[in-house]
């Protein structure tokens, strides 16, 4: 179901032109969409290349140009096969609908030249791409609901990391395509001098601003206090001390999403405004040359025990409804209860960490840690079917991110394909690729 050019609702613009130009060829319609299903077969077996903030800070518009019209329909193609490798994801509408949307994207990106250093064509296509994948995640998380409904539900076993693994490839082409349009207009969403310390005072206004809409409290909601430690370094109390190099809409989401957990359970833990004033959220950041580290403390009586080890989960969700306006600020994925994996993951993504700690009847404690240093900064992409790790720059690095607790499995030698496993439709599937044992899903 839903293979090749047929299928989904915006492909008006293939269907259009019966025939579209390619190298100067003029090539019919159903041929280049079957030449363009071959290439995403193609290069789904390629390895992504890792960023680092360094090498984005320092390249030349031409240059991320460059990098978005090479890395983007890997990524993308290596998204469609996820996609492929969920069990009876062609019984889903919405999984159908969303392969062929990564398709289109795909598609789009492939048939563009950049002769003549000609930007305009892949400018329309990236933004095109950001407008047609805005709704990704909810298709994503509402498929999943109607697998589950049909009684095709997925394992916990193989949604988690099956989970981190697309949503951590997401980030990394939301980064690239966000950074490309950025760049067009002459700037950067990585920022220099980004402040951590002005970053959690915005977040504890909008997660202030949010209490008072949720729970209809006029002026007293939770307090908030903002602290910055001193470094060693720099032991004078200026302003530059813990500035470092960031994506500070990254970080916004983090501390935003983690101070909505601790402002929700304190307000509803406490019977009376004065015992939400007497249990203030405490948030400290603090740094040296390698680091920066946020601590986000709250007085809420911690996380019940039964609820600790599902705390990280996809699948469990403290929302009690999607509609909640709670639920939708902050991340675009907070209305399905996976703030907090998520957050998680953005702090991974550039080699950070996000721990909780619980104190039961007393609290939790947030801790998150970043790399400060730009080099050390760089894209931790998913490793999947025994993939060795790729860095562009040539360096023996050592991927920390297959090694942490929901990967260690998932990165296990590949089952060879059987015959059996090759679909016999005219349209392949990305799995029917030339190479069909070791393909790494990245972005």
């Amino acid at each position: 179901g839903g293979h090749g050019g047929h299928g989904g609702h915006g492909g008006h613009g293939f269907r259009r032109q019966q025939k579209r130009q390619l190298h100067g060829v003029s090539i019919p319609q159903h041929r280049l969409t079957e030449f363009l299903w071959s290439d995403v077969c193609y290069l789904a077996d390629q390895g992504a290349t890792p960023l680092s903030l360094c090498q984005v800070i320092a390249a030349t518009p031409l240059q991320v140009a460059e990098l978005a019209n090479r890395e983007l329909p890997i990524r993308f193609a290596k998204r469609i096969r996820q996609i492929e490798d969920i069990p009876g994801w062609h019984e889903s509408q919405d999984l159908v609908k969303l392969r062929y949307l990564y398709f289109q994207c795909f598609s789009d990106l492939r048939l563009i030249d950049l002769k003549d250093h000609e930007l305009h064509d892949l400018t329309v296509a990236v933004t095109r791409t950001k407008h047609r994948l805005s709704g990704a995640i909810s298709l994503l998380m509402e498929a999943l609901q109607e697998l589950k409904d049909k009684g095709l539900a997925l394992q916990e076993s193989f949604l988690e990391p099956w989970l981190d693994r697309f949503l951590l490839s997401r980030i990394g082409t939301e980064m690239l395509t966000s950074h490309y349009v950025a760049s067009m207009e002459g700037s950067s969403i990585v920022e220099k001098d980004c402040d951590p310390t002005i970053i959690c005072l915005r977040a504890a206004e909008r997660a202030r601003w949010l209490c008072m809409e949720h729970y209809k409290r006029i002026g007293n909601t939770v307090k908030i206090k903002v602290e910055t430690l001193p470094s060693r370094e720099n032991p004078g109390n200026t302003k530059e001390r813990h500035c470092f190099t960031y994506v500070p809409k990254y970080l916004y989401y983090m501390v935003l999403e983690l101070l909505k957990n601790s402002a929700r359970a304190t307000i509803e833990t406490s019977s009376s405004q004065e015992e939400i004033e007497a249990r203030p959220i405490v948030v400290t950041v603090s740094a040296n040359s390698g680091q920066v580290a946020i601590r986000i403390q709250d007085m809420a009586g911690g996380i019940p025990f039964e609820v600790a080890e599902r705390v990280w989960s996809y699948t469990y969700s403290t929302a009690d409804t999607r509609s909640d306006v709670w639920e939708h600020q902050g991340t675009p994925l907070a209305g399905y209860g996976v703030g907090l994996p998520l957050s998680r993951l953005y702090a991974q993504y550039l080699g950070g960490s996000l721990n909780l700690m619980s104190m039961p009847g007393e609290g939790t404690t947030a801790f998150l840690h970043l790399k400060r240093l730009q080099r050390d900064a760089r894209e931790q992409l998913p490793l999947w079917h025994g993939e060795k790790c790729q860095i562009g720059d040539g360096m023996n690095f050592k991927n920390e991110f297959c090694n942490s607790c929901q990967f260690r499995d998932s990165c296990s030698e590949p089952q060879p394909m059987t015959v059996d496993d090759v679909p016999s439709t005219s349209t392949p599937t990305a799995s029917t690729a030339s190479s069909a044992s070791t393909a790494a899903v990245t972005m």
